[in-house]
């Protein structure tokens, strides 16, 4: 199988490649030419024309197709719809930020599941259950594909889509490093938000391991009896 680009952090393209000859500041260079312009990086000191044709038979970058968009006319947000390499559909959306005319800008609504098996009875995305986990790089390529589509530059991004990121863990937290890798996205860590019903193996692992991103519990009430008839976690 091939290595797919925009599925692993630089550090990791460096561990994996490193026996083709592949050095740190070239790992940081295959990961911003894939995210950013789709395509190997241009030859140089640490890239030779047979180590490119090495990397072209041991990598792929893959890319979302996008199926449908549609803005609304009453506030901007743009809904995104998107087929990976597996089974089913997701969405994104992109929030504008506009009120700022110095600091024009968008918010990525991310989906980390296609449907989801938490049940919550008020979500249509409950109703849909469970389909699979996306990949890393499909997590990622949500955020890239937006922005190619977007006049001003996406700062932040929300764990909001479809999905509950918590039991998608290893492939959001990748995805989450290459968005704020300098050599990725660049964007802030802290600008990045996890939203979760309520996973607790999954909280206490992200505050165990110290990320950086945000997490916030959807709590939908306040009262108890009621949020256990809504959220069944």
């Amino acid at each position: 199988m091939p290595i797919l680009l925009k599925n692993q952090t630089s550090a990791q393209l460096h561990a994996t490649l490193a026996h083709a000859g592949v050095s740190p500041h070239l790992a940081r260079r295959l990961l911003a030419a894939s995210v950013k312009r789709g395509e190997l990086p241009a030859l140089g000191s640490d890239l030779t024309a047979r180590l490119r044709d090495d990397l072209r038979a041991l990598t792929e970058i893959p890319h979302l197709t996008q199926v449908q968009k549609v803005v609304s006319p009453q506030d901007g947000f743009t809904k995104y719809l998107f087929q990976g390499q597996g089974t089913g559909q997701f969405e994104a959306v992109r929030i504008p930020l506009l009120h700022r005319p110095d600091d024009l800008k968008y918010v990525a609504c991310v989906s980390s599941q296609v449907g989801c098996a938490m049940g919550c009875v008020f979500c249509a995305t409950g109703r849909m259950g469970f389909g699979r986990n996306l990949a890393a790089w499909e997590i990622v390529d949500q955020v890239v594909k937006m922005q190619a589509d977007s006049p001003h530059p996406i700062r932040g991004v929300v764990f909001m889509g479809m999905g509950e990121p918590l039991l998608n863990y290893d492939a959001v937290m990748t995805a989450i490093q290459v968005l704020s890798e300098p050599c990725g996205m660049a964007i802030a860590a802290k600008a990045i938000t996890l939203s979760t019903v309520g996973i607790i193996p999954g909280i206490r692992r992200f505050t165990a391991e110290r990320h950086p991103a945000r997490l916030v519990v959807s709590l939908t009430s306040a009262d108890p009896l009621q949020r256990r008839e809504l959220l069944p976690v």
